[in-house]
């Protein structure tokens, strides 16, 4: 004898949960021949972009509250982290802008990026700042970019 025969019974609920409004995540702006795809992060302190333009592609990291140049990257080498979802942590060699004036961090492979950007959920980037240790938290799933 095994032991007293235990049966669970479950019951499907008559009525589904009512779904949660899914909020877009980005904004798409198109301009002539040049589009952009922008997604702020959770603290609305940063933007994460992917710009294209007459077939090229660029991806960068915006800082739009920010005076001054606030990224700390030694010979235009700018060392981001950058987790996807759940995934390993990347570091990649972003640039800041030629006139040092600006608050964006260009991110090199951006046709990678925006391919696991287009299956994950959520990225976090950890740019290097003068004198924090700063990381942004993105939502990212939703993108339908042309």
């Amino acid at each position: 004898n095994a032991g007293p025969r235990v049966v669970v019974h479950e019951e499907e609920e008559a009525t589904p949960a009512p779904q949660a409004a899914v909020t877009a995540n980005w904004d798409y702006k198109t301009e002539g021949d040049t589009s952009w795809a922008c997604t702020h992060s959770v603290d609305n302190a940063a933007e994460l972009c992917f710009r294209r333009a007459q077939g090229h592609l660029d991806s960068f990291l915006r800082l739009p509250l920010r005076g001054g140049n606030p990224f700390f990257c030694s010979r235009k080498h700018c060392e981001t982290k950058i987790w996807v979802d759940a995934g390993a942590e990347q570091t990649l060699a972003g640039t800041d802008d030629e006139g040092g004036g600006t608050r964006i961090l260009f991110l090199p492979g951006p046709e990678k990026l925006l391919h696991e950007i287009e299956h994950a959920k959520e990225i976090r980037v950890s740019p290097p700042m003068f004198g924090v240790d700063q990381q942004f938290d993105f939502h990212v799933d939703g993108l339908k970019w042309p």
